[in-house]
């Protein structure tokens, strides 16, 4: 399973239908959690032709 996939997955089970839970947070909140900038790391993922998780990953 690829890192983008991950964070699909893992927003999605953020939020769950019909519980009570707060709303699933969006990538911006994800990457911010991850102690990086989203607009850094979308404006890289455009430049360098990447996936925001392929960017996210190189960050490790």
């Amino acid at each position: 399973m690829t890192l983008d996939n991950r964070i699909k997955r893992l927003e999605g089970s953020l939020g769950g239908r019909g519980t009570m839970r707060e709303p699933a947070p969006d990538t911006d909140s994800l990457i911010k959690k991850l102690g990086l900038d989203p607009v850094v790391v979308r404006a890289t993922a455009q430049a360098n032709e990447q996936s925001l998780a392929e960017v996210i990953a190189s960050c490790w």
